[in-house]
């Protein structure tokens, strides 16, 4: 079966929550692409501000934009998936509301795929510029492009590229069913574990996307259900792992998800993790500030924490291990 042409190689998906101070530049740097073959969707996910109108406006006059609106706020996997449902692209890219492409980023992505031996290839990355809220560059990453080492990072949870600059094989992604919007955060590292099961990852090294590094410690900071970004991270490196035995999956349904999620909360509460990773993310606010003279002070006030940060970057000990441990012992226990 030969390759539909008249569909777009890229379709480009964007969710958006009350994101008006970012989203035009965001939509701008699409259209300042250096190829044509692309669709952009943009799914508002029920936004308080003018996020859905600035999109519209655009929509109004580029037909390739398409833009859609969420009577109430899902969260940005149900969004995407929302998108994707309209999406008509051989490849899908995302990107987040306040992060921004560099002009070749799809180019050079699109030659990466059709001139890769790798029949199998089911993500792309690139490098990336990070950016302070008000667009002042700070610094640069790459990060491997070798199909092992990527997924060797993913799974211990270590240098990946960032979400808004991978592409997704459409085919590879729809046969894994998406985002699972169970996941209110950590739902892309949840798809790379099961999309890692489909086939090979490659990254190019060139910086080709520019990341809004924001202050709200969206790791640390908890949802509306009292959940963090590292618990969610947890279960769903736990749901891989059962998966992989051929056992019952938890987010597979609501039911067994918020047992796991209800473990793992009380888990990460009577451990040192939680306190780890609030420090590490006071260092890493200071150092952003300059301030490298208060980290010694901080870190001699918080041993503990301090320890149990560094035996989990080392692999002595690893969070998503003692969720693992103890759910499967729970499972069994229950039988």
């Amino acid at each position: 079966m030969g390759i539909d042409d008249s569909k777009p190689f890229f379709s480009v998906i964007m969710a958006c929550h009350n994101a008006a101070s970012y989203i035009e530049e965001a939509i701008r740097s699409v259209l300042n692409q250096t190829i044509a073959d692309w669709e952009l969707i943009i799914v508002d996910d029920a936004s308080n501000d003018v996020s859905y109108a600035i999109a519209s406006a655009f929509s109004a006059i580029d037909q390739r934009i398409k833009v859609y609106r969420l009577d109430t706020n899902r969260g940005a996997g149900f969004s995407r998936n929302v998108a994707i449902e309209h999406a008509t692209g051989r490849w899908f890219a995302i990107l987040d509301a306040d992060d921004l492409y560099l002009p070749d980023k799809l180019e050079r992505q699109r030659h990466h795929i059709t001139s890769c031996s790798e029949r199998d290839l089911v993500l792309v990355g690139t490098g990336v510029i990070n950016i302070s809220v008000d667009g002042r560059s700070e610094k640069a990453y790459s990060y491997s492009g070798d199909s092992k080492k990527l997924k060797r990072n993913l799974y211990r949870r270590a240098k990946f590229p960032p979400h808004s600059s991978l592409v997704y094989r459409a085919s590879a992604f729809k046969e894994i069913g998406g985002f699972n919007p169970r996941f209110l955060r950590s739902e892309d590292y949840d798809l790379w574990l099961r999309l890692s099961e489909k086939g090979e990852f490659s990254c190019l090294e060139t910086p080709l996307i520019k990341y809004r590094v924001h202050d709200e410690g969206i790791s640390v900071n908890r949802c509306a259900n009292g959940y963090t970004q590292h618990m969610y991270g947890a279960a769903a490196n736990v749901c891989w792992r059962l998966g992989k035995l051929g056992c019952d999956v938890p987010s597979q349904s609501d039911g067994a998800f918020n047992k796991l999620m209800g473990l793992t909360a009380s888990l990460y509460i009577d451990s040192q993790f939680e306190k780890s990773y609030i420090l590490l993310h006071r260092v890493k606010k200071l150092l952003h500030k300059g301030k490298c003279l208060d980290i010694g002070g901080i870190l001699a006030q918080n041993p503990l924490p301090l320890l149990f940060l560094i035996c989990e970057r080392i692999g002595l000990i690893a969070f998503h291990d003692i969720v693992f441990d103890n759910y499967k012992h729970a499972a069994i226990c229950a039988e």
